[in-house]
């Protein structure tokens, strides 16, 4: 019997496969061993923690060759796991002085880790516990003898179905099968899983509650990325609708990227540059292929993230930074300084950053640079050696003051000095820009041309601490919105300040790709919007089909407003008059036209009219 099940799309596309069921396979029970026979478990252990090390570098390794050494980072976190000293020691003595099985010395050692990690209140260390129950059952598994070994016909196509899954089984999994799509109980949009699901161009739906109680092992499974949707035992009808609705995006995508080619122009002549958001090097050819202009935010925690237990070198920094600015060519490339603190701090640093009860608004990003500088100079060192390659422009994020600004360009004059007494090559003056997510820098803007060359406005945050709304509760998505007139005024302000002084600005937020927002952020004057390189060629589309003189209008009558949702209602109303049929209608109808005959005769499916 077909079944629907809803869920949350993590990774975008259509797959259609055999159900493969990967239900948790360790279960650790106590053996006791006699004296005489510890020693033997100890090389028992020691030996399934070198098979645990190859198997994870070979994985790294296909990684690397498949995705770029950016997304193969993810493994070296997990390989750094099986050398903690603390770890191996506590699992030998667990043996030695307890007499158990190394199996059952490892479940001990990860229930205490396991406690640890849930009095950790920040959201990245808890989604991190991941990569340490991983590594564990992984290493238990090779004690045992057992790993995933899913049984398909030959040319059978797979749909993995997990209550979780990690990055290591995905990529295993992959190697052995033809993966189509990924269905989960556990994960979020910002996790490892999606993260490389999104990269392989596998499409993924999680939070699907139970879901190895709700589907059979060898049953079809439509796994839909774009709408969370996961259809088992999809009817014949489904099958054709689903087919067609892949090979409409694809083409769609196709059409979009050939008919918005060309420099981003209203229809009355007014520029808008298009930036990619990123964060592993290898995104800058999709960046590219999608028609992005440069790469308006790098952002440099991963870095620090791949590998908790030490900070990363000079070296490691410069080689990403000269392959950014060299892959870019005479793009121009903005690196964020590290904006660690809050929800993302590795556990190296823990001696020096204690807990705190508000994390968010806590030491993090300058502050925390502005604290603890060599570590920072560290990163510093390496874009001025980098810029020498290329057009690399620094951002320093989660600025509240000048007094922060004049702090932070002092350290940067040290890292000169210290440069030039050693004689590296580097750029010495690098463009500089300050993020705008704070509401008082702001208000400041205009007393930052003496100091830097552009901002860049983090729209996310700046939502965020002008409403007084956690961006994260489902609850209250109805104000995290950007269309309160208060907003508004205070990004208009900010862009007329940046302008008055000489400076460039960039919009990096979800607002640069928010259709309805996009013509307000036109009326402002913004000259550059930074997005994830997906969105790049429909705002672009859009943005030429948009006359400036109509957006500055529409910014004038949203300014006049008193609420958001008047706004937001308004702009709807206006690209619904102006754009009919929708606004990529004609590339839809091509699109339609030539996927027409996977879907049933007259029919018109609801996501043909997005």
């Amino acid at each position: 019997m077909t079944r629907i099940l809803r869920g949350v799309a993590i990774s975008p596309g259509v797959g259609r496969g055999k159900a493969v069921l990967l239900a948790a396979q360790v279960v650790a029970v106590p053996l006791r061993l006699s004296k005489e026979d510890v020693q033997e478990e100890i090389r028992r252990f020691q030996q399934a923690l070198t098979q645990s090390k190859k198997q994870l570098k070979e994985i790294r390794d296909h990684l690397a060759r498949m995705l770029g050494k950016g997304h193969a980072l993810i493994l070296d976190a997990q390989l750094h796991l099986l050398d903690d000293p603390g770890i191996v020691r506590t699992v030998r003595d667990r043996i030695a002085s307890q007499y158990i099985n190394a199996e059952w010395a490892l479940e001990l050692v990860l229930r205490e880790l396991h406690q640890k990690f849930q009095a950790i209140s920040d959201a990245y260390l808890q989604e991190r516990w991941s990569d340490v129950r991983d590594v564990v059952r992984r290493v238990q598994s090779n004690l045992m003898g057992t790993r995933h070994q899913p049984v398909l016909e030959p040319g059978e196509t797979a749909v993995l179905v997990a209550d979780e899954l990690a990055p290591s089984d995905v990529i295993e999994l992959t190697r052995q099968l033809q993966v189509r799509g990924i269905v989960l109980t556990q994960a979020s949009p910002t996790s490892h899983v999606a993260i490389l699901s999104r990269s392989m161009g596998i499409p993924a739906v999680a939070s699907i509650e139970n879901v190895l109680d709700q589907v059979t092992s060898g049953q079809d499974v439509l796994v839909d990325g774009y709408d969370g949707i996961v259809i088992v035992a999809p009817t014949p009808l489904q099958v054709r609708e689903y087919e067609g609705k892949r090979r409409y995006f694809q083409q769609h995508l196709r059409l979009l990227i050939e008919a918005s080619r060309g420099p981003t122009r209203t229809l009355d002549g007014y520029p808008v540059s298009l930036m990619a958001n990123i964060e592993f090097v290898e995104e800058c050819h999709r960046a590219t292929t999608y028609g992005a202009e440069g790469i308006g935010l790098f952002r440099s925690e991963y870095l620090y993230l791949k590998t908790p237990s030490r900070l990363p070198t000079e070296e490691e920094h410069y080689e990403v930074y000269r392959r950014l600015v060299e892959l870019m060519k005479s793009r121009p490339v903005v690196v964020r300084t590290a904006d660690l603190g809050a929800d993302k701090v590795p556990s190296v640093w823990r001696d020096f950053h204690s807990r705190e009860p508000n994390p968010a608004l806590g030491l993090r990003a300058v502050r925390l640079a502005l604290k603890k500088q060599e570590i920072w100079e560290t990163q510093l060192a390496a874009m001025l050696r980098a810029a020498a390659h290329g057009d690399l422009r620094i951002l320093v994020p989660f600025v509240a003051t000048v007094e922060e600004v004049i702090e932070f360009l002092d350290m940067l004059e040290d890292v000169r000095q210290r440069l030039r007494r050693s004689g590296a090559t580097f750029r010495p003056d690098p463009p500089v820009g300050v993020m705008v997510e704070i509401p008082a820098m702001a208000r400041l803007v205009h007393h930052l041309g003496d100091f830097v060359q552009f901002i860049s406005i983090g729209t996310n945050d700046l939502i965020q601490f002008m409403l007084a709304v956690d961006r994260d509760h489902e609850g209250l998505r109805y104000l995290y919105k950007p269309y309160n007139p208060a907003f508004l005024k205070t990004l208009v302000e900010a862009i007329e300040q940046a302008r008055a002084v000489g400076l460039d600005v960039t919009i990096c937020g979800e607002m640069a790709w928010d259709i309805p927002s996009v013509p307000l952020l036109v009326g402002m004057g913004c000259p550059t919007l930074s997005m994830g390189p997906q969105w790049i060629p429909a705002i672009r589309f859009f943005i030429q089909k948009l006359r400036y003189a109509d957006a500055r209008k529409l910014l004038e009558r949203a300014l006049e407003m008193r609420m958001g949702m008047e706004v937001e209602e308004m702009l709807l109303e206006w690209i619904q008059r102006h754009f009919p049929e929708g606004i990529y209608h004609p590339l839809l109808r091509a699109t339609t036209a030539e996927v027409s005959d996977a879907a049933s005769d007259g029919e018109t499916y609801e996501w043909e009219r997005h």
